[in-house]
């Protein structure tokens, strides 16, 4: 049951109400964001706001999808991934990106996709939420952001640094009340007043770190004007300019104007997804220059990295971190060493390999790392039953050259494991491993629905 204040408020936004209301009968679509640095296009249709967006016929079991744990695609609602029509319509090009909300890490893969050459700052408030996160980035294997954990106001700080910051808020997740019962259960009036108290000192704390021409994305999956058009509304009085786009009507999307910015909203009636708005504005005012070197800025190097340069392609740095070696992209090596200064970051671009004793263990971000040198790593093709118990943290019996390996199944890699005599040990992480353990008959069933309903190919 809808909350009773939720619909009498609901009554007065939405001249179709009784559509709006029919529209929680109906069960929420399945819908999936192809990893573009891995998968090769394919059969599937595009949805027309994301080049690798894909609705699904019906909702298999991803968690018996050895290709989803190798990064392959992410789930995903269809209403999210407006975002990207949303920045094609601004025409921009942002070189440094925060998503300042970042958990799971949905509009983290999809800026690293949309801004492959940017370097993006993932950042998450709660610290619970941090572990996803950065399994989600090191699965899309884009190698290219830095995972945080800061208050918006310690990012204010970073004076008129960003290009792009995106603010997929914390709200009172009224756009999900079809999906999640307890969405419904926790919502209150007093819960939506103090999301947007929330959601305000959020957006004063990071206005500062905008850089003069940058552009600032807003969104929320609630349907409250206190949390969405009077959030805007906020921002301009900050000074924020105004931007206004057209999306297509025929996508079914709700587009309004609020003081020359535009605003776009998904209802579940309107459009095959969950409720979700999104706006955007950009700043002009100047601010101070920032300084983003200093003799602690630049990232120090090992003094000895020829033993394990050659695991990576390209131009890579290196740092040793207590006992991890961290890679970081060359080109970035001196804003990251800079940020490491002000941040702090949980997780490096790609954690490369963690020293156990004398030997360097290579690291899970390397095997899903679209960077991974390819030729220079034994590889073991798995079953699918193979792939799942390796999933499970299982030692598989099998023969293999000592030494470390990496797993792959269907080309699809998974990570590493270290052959010894008969066996080949599990070096999956613990904390992602999975619990499911199907019979023979149930996973043969599942992946044959996985192939017809999601079929892939991994890129060349």
């Amino acid at each position: 049951m809808l909350p009773d204040v939720f619909c009498q408020r609901m009554r007065q936004q939405l001249p179709d109400w009784s559509a709006f209301e029919q529209a929680f009968t109906r069960p929420a679509p399945s819908a999936v964001r192809r990893n573009p640095f891995k998968t090769s296009p394919h059969t599937l249709a595009e949805m027309p706001w994301s080049r690798t967006g894909h609705y699904l016929s019906s909702r298999p079991r991803f968690i018996l999808d050895p290709r989803f744990h190798s990064g392959a695609y992410y789930v995903q609602d269809p209403s999210c991934m407006i975002l990207e029509a949303v920045l094609q319509a601004l025409k921009i090009n942002p070189q440094r990106i925060l998503d300042a909300c970042g958990a799971p890490g949905g509009k983290s893969t999809h800026l690293a996709s949309l801004f492959p050459e940017s370097l993006l700052v993932s950042n998450e408030v709660i610290q619970s939420r941090l572990p996803i996160l950065a399994e989600n980035l090191s699965k899309w294997g884009h190698s290219h952001a830095i995972v945080t954990q800061q208050d918006p106001r310690i990012l204010g700080r970073l004076a008129a640094y960003f290009d792009l910051i995106v603010v997929d808020a914390p709200c009172s997740g009224e756009g999900l009340f079809r999906k999640d019962p307890e969405a419904q259960q926790n919502w209150s009036e007093a819960h939506v007043n103090q999301c947007a108290r929330r959601q305000q000192r959020i957006l004063e704390d990071l206005w500062p770190a905008l850089a003069p021409g940058g552009t600032l994305v807003y969104a929320t999956c609630t349907y409250a004007p206190a949390e969405n058009e009077q959030q805007l509304q906020h921002l301009l009085a900050l000074g924020a300019e105004a931007l206004s786009w057209q999306l297509p009507e025929h996508w079914g999307l709700r587009q309004w104007s609020v003081q020359g910015s535009t605003c776009v909203q998904c209802l579940p009636h309107q459009f095959e997804g969950e409720g979700f708005f999104i706006t955007a504005v950009k700043k002009t005012t100047c601010a101070p220059a920032i300084r983003r070197s200093s003799p602690k800025a630049r990232l120090e190097s090992p003094k000895n990295t020829a033993a394990y340069r050659h695991w990576l392609q390209g131009d890579w740095c290196f740092e040793k971190h207590q006992e991890e070696i961290w890679a970081w992209p060359a080109r970035w090596q001196t804003d990251l060493g800079w940020l490491q200064t002000q941040l702090n970051p949980k997780h490096p671009p790609l954690r490369l390999g963690k020293y156990k004793g004398q030997t360097l263990q290579p690291e899970i971000d390397l095997s899903r790392s679209i960077y991974c040198a390819e030729d220079y790593w034994p590889r073991q093709e798995l079953t699918l039953s193979e792939a799942i118990a390796y999933l499970q943290g299982e030692a598989l019996p099998r023969e293999a050259p000592g030494g470390f390996v990496r797993c792959f199944f269907e080309d699809w890699p998974l990570g590493w494991a270290k052959a010894a005599p008969g066996r080949l040990n599990n070096l999956y992480p613990t904390g992602q491993r999975i619990r499911i353990r199907p019979d023979k008959e149930t996973l043969a069933e599942a992946w044959q629905t996985l192939q017809n309903v999601l079929p892939l190919a991994p890129s060349k």
